[in-house]
């Protein structure tokens, strides 16, 4: 249900790219993020999930390389699984700071393994990104650096994305933790 609806929330912001340079916004990680924060699993668990999260996300993306989302969102929920099991006490509940901070890492790695392969890719494996976008034209021209390519990225796509899931994460968690509690898929 959580990755259902993160492809959802991540297909919908496609419109983002327009005004972003390319990379859409992704609150689409305050989303998944719940399936870390919430629903006990193992590492391999985790990693499965984030591979098939990464994977619902490349074909939801409007990104300039979809294939990148898979490292990139792969990465974000296996952090958010690592850093929940860090920091849950034996109530098994994290604090709305908590909260905020898991995300707000994922966030940051999935930026980042983002943004390495998406402009990697576009040099090496033209064949699989979306040259309709100008920030891919620039890019296979040499007129784009990857420090021009990252800057743009961190200012115009993690900020708000950082402050948005900021804002979301603990309200959804709030919001979705009961019911889980009551219908007994987690513990009190």
């Amino acid at each position: 249900m959580f990755l259902a609806l993160a492809g959802v929330v991540h297909f919908l912001l496609r419109f983002t790219v327009a005004f972003t340079g390319g990379i859409q916004m992704a609150v689409s990680i305050a989303v998944y993020c719940l399936i870390a924060l919430l629903v006990p699993m193992t590492l391999v668990e985790a990693s499965f999930v984030g591979l098939v999260n990464g994977i619902v996300l490349m074909v939801a993306t409007a990104s300039p390389f979809p294939l990148a989302n898979i490292p990139s969102h792969y990465s974000g929920l296996v952090s958010a699984k690592l850093l929940a099991d860090l920091f849950k006490a034996k109530t098994q509940k994290l604090s709305p700071i908590k909260v905020v901070f898991i995300v707000a890492i994922a966030t940051t790695f999935s930026l980042f393994l983002f943004v390495i392969p998406a402009y990697y890719g576009i040099l090496n494996l033209s064949s699989f990104a979306n040259t309709a976008i100008p920030v891919v034209k620039g890019i296979m021209a040499g007129q784009v650096t990857f420090w021009a390519y990252l800057s743009t990225s961190l200012t115009m796509i993690y900020v708000p994305t950082v402050i948005a899931n900021a804002i979301l994460s603990p309200i959804l968690y709030e919001a979705v933790r009961p019911a889980l509690v009551r219908y007994g898929f987690i513990a009190q």
